[in-house]
């Protein structure tokens, strides 16, 4: 008997969960951004939606394109085995990924495009509305923090580049950020997610990215309905300046931003060799930017080093150990 394959079906985002995604984003900050903008940019993303969806699906011989082998149970790009989570990582670094219709007819398949779909369309609210943001905190802070203008203004014509910016700052923070995106995917069970940060937490909180785990608390039993869940947001400010002033400055800051208060339950600086990631860098761009990424390029050392850098304050040693054993395997 053959197996039924499961009928493909349209996969959208509704208006609601994009204001969810914009609300999450913006936080506390929503009120630097008028009610005339933040509806312009939801609709925007809303109308552009579809073309989005045809983008991603369209085949052509420049593009990498995602394919499932049900009998490996794995995704596969030009032959080369890939997880999931490299390819919601991949994202950040490559634009030409294709995740064609017939994914759908797995179940594995058919959740990678409802994640990545998820992911690029919170990519394109919060680019947007990270713009807004900093410029309207820009013309706030104009004649109350010069540099604090500055580094607003800084930002807003960031995130208006459409092209990969090549700077190694800006790659080596997509390629942890990615990481912990990778972890997030594959690994359901830490209940981990990855966010982020808006404009006013990397100025104000000296935040990069934040990663939140959701863990069942202690002594909560056994619950009719859902088990108490105790969530923990941490910022992660990341850096490839590991010179010891570099460090303390970092440091400074970051406790300045917890002594003024802060959203976040905590906030954690990691820095890591600046020459041990461009050699990873150089070695993913030689042999052709595989989907797999940098993270792949790095030594087994180095990916233990960040791993431990990320998640010193959110995985049990046990969680530890468990990801430093799929590392090295």
């Amino acid at each position: 008997m053959m197996e039924q394959v499961p009928k493909s079906e349209i996969l959208s985002i509704d208006r609601e969960k994009i204001e969810r995604m914009a609300q999450e984003f913006l936080g506390h900050q929503q009120e630097f951004v008028s009610n005339a903008e933040y509806e312009q940019i939801i609709n925007q993303v809303s109308q552009d939606f579809e073309n989005m969806l045809v983008e991603l699906e369209m085949v052509t011989l420049e593009k990498k394109v995602v394919t499932y082998d049900k009998f490996k149970k794995s995704f596969l790009v030009n032959n080369e085995i890939v997880t999931a989570g490299q390819i919601i990582a991949a994202r950040h670094l490559d634009t030409d990924i294709v995740l064609p219709k017939e994914l759908d007819q797995s179940g594995l398949g058919k959740k990678l495009r409802k994640t990545y779909i998820e992911k690029i369309t919170q990519d394109q609210v919060c680019i947007q509305l990270n713009h807004v943001l900093a410029k309207n905190l820009a013309d706030v802070y104009q004649s109350k923090d010069l540099f604090k203008a500055k580094a607003y203004e800084k930002i807003s014509e960031r995130s208006t580049t459409e092209a990969v910016q090549e700077q190694i700052g800006v790659i080596a923070e997509s390629v942890m950020q990615g990481f912990a995106e990778i972890v997030a995917v594959d690994r359901p069970d830490l209940g981990i997610s990855v966010a982020p940060a808006n404009a006013y937490q990397d100025v104000a909180e000296k935040v990069d990215f934040i990663v939140t785990t959701k863990t069942k608390k202690r002594g909560a039993g056994i619950e009719v309905v859902d088990p108490l869940i105790e969530e923990r947001h941490i910022g992660i400010q990341f850096t490839v300046n590991t010179s010891e002033k570099s460090r303390e400055h970092k440091h400074d800051q970051i406790e300045k931003a917890k002594a003024r208060g802060t959203d976040l339950d905590d906030i954690v600086y990691f820095a890591f060799d600046m020459k041990t990631l461009q050699q990873a860098i150089n070695a993913w761009e030689q042999s052709g930017k595989p989907l797999s990424g940098v993270w792949n390029k790095l030594s087994k050392n180095a990916q233990v080093e960040a791993m431990r850098g990320l998640f010193e304050t959110l995985l049990s040693d046990e969680q530890e150990a468990s990801l430093i054993k799929s590392i090295n395997e």
